[in-house]
């Protein structure tokens, strides 16, 4: 619209962007807050519908508590007269729809399909020069494509193309701070190790370019020294870590489920081990506010203390969880 390419019937709107989080801040006193909203709630009426509103980061405003505050009212009022669009994950838009009345009556949902890698790799070459200047630093020409490969399996519950922009904005502060100027491989391996919680020397062995071939050979030695006494284990568990590493098998899925140790997870509730399905068919859980939790690269092992016939046999909890854990819809998916 900007560049006058768009149709006839949209070039007559102004397209204005609203940071909610600078309009929030400093909001210290009962009342200033809605004030504020009112006072953006005007300006938009002054365009007198010629106007399109972006808000971004409205779910601040109801931030503090769970209850229908008077933010969300202030919020509520803003959007009753249409005209604005608010970006929003599945987790806020949930958290919106909790508190604000008649939510499915104020809004039009519009779902935005993924980026494709190849668009992501222009937006980001075209911040690279930023980020570059912001940190003064250099980024290696394979940090853009890498960025986007490690946030597509170790941030899935984040959207391309912005989670990578923050891999490389975090990568290259990092550098910086390091007092170097070169942003590579490692870097964003650090980057994602610190956001994840993940160890960087598993983030470098899967990563492309690892080069880490003779550890992948090793690798039952190495669960050998702290698994003892399970060698059946040890060799699913590396066959399933070497096939990730090719990128095979389901992506939306755990790297793999184990039964081994035989140790009582057959006297859990019949609805945790109904999530256990779930979780091995999406691999992931979402709560009633859509909060995601990720299981893509977790390996799983699940102990039962199954071996009785007279457990397998009775009529209680522990009974049907064994029977359960021994159906088709979950031996399917154990390796």
């Amino acid at each position: 619209m900007a560049e006058r390419d768009a149709p006839v019937e949209l070039l007559v709107y102004q397209v204005f962007w609203v940071d909610m989080a600078r309009l929030v801040s400093g909001a210290r006193y009962r009342g200033e807050l809605e004030q504020r909203v009112e006072q953006l709630g005007r300006e938009i009426a002054a365009g007198r519908g010629r106007l399109v509103v972006i808000l971004e980061g409205a779910e601040l405003l109801v931030q503090s508590d769970g209850d229908a505050t008077s933010g969300s009212f202030a919020l509520r009022a803003l959007l009753h007269p249409g005209g604005i669009a608010l970006p929003l994950t599945a987790e806020q838009a949930a958290r919106l729809a909790s508190v604000i009345p008649n939510w499915d009556m104020l809004v039009q949902v519009i779902e935005m399909p993924a980026w494709n890698e190849a668009s992501c790799e222009v937006v980001l070459r075209a911040h690279l020069p930023r980020l570059q200047a912001r940190h003064q630093v250099e980024f290696a020409p394979e940090a853009p494509r890498l960025a986007i490969w490690l946030a597509q399996r170790y941030l899935r519950t984040h959207a391309l193309p912005g989670i990578a922009l923050q891999v490389l904005d975090h990568a290259a502060a990092l550098t910086h701070l390091d007092g170097e100027t070169q942003v590579g491989r490692n870097r964003l391996l650090e980057a994602v190790a610190l956001r994840t919680g993940l160890p960087l020397s598993g983030l470098d062995m899967l990563s492309p370019g690892s080069g880490g071939g003779r550890r992948w050979l090793e690798i039952e030695a190495t669960l050998a020294g702290r698994v003892v006494g399970q060698e059946p284990a040890i060799r699913a568990v590396a066959k399933a870590l070497r096939r990730a590493r090719t990128g095979l098998g389901d992506p939306r899925r755990a790297l793999g489920l184990f039964l081994v140790l035989f140790d009582e997870a057959e006297k859990a509730h019949p609805k945790l081990l109904n999530l256990l399905l779930q979780l091995l068919e999406d691999g992931r859980l979402t709560d009633g506010y859509c909060r995601t939790v990720d299981f893509h690269n977790t390996v799983i092992v699940l102990a039962l203390n199954a071996g009785s016939q007279e457990a397998i046999g009775a009529g209680d909890r522990a009974g049907r969880g064994v029977s359960l854990l021994r159906s088709p819809a979950l031996s399917s998916r154990a390796a």
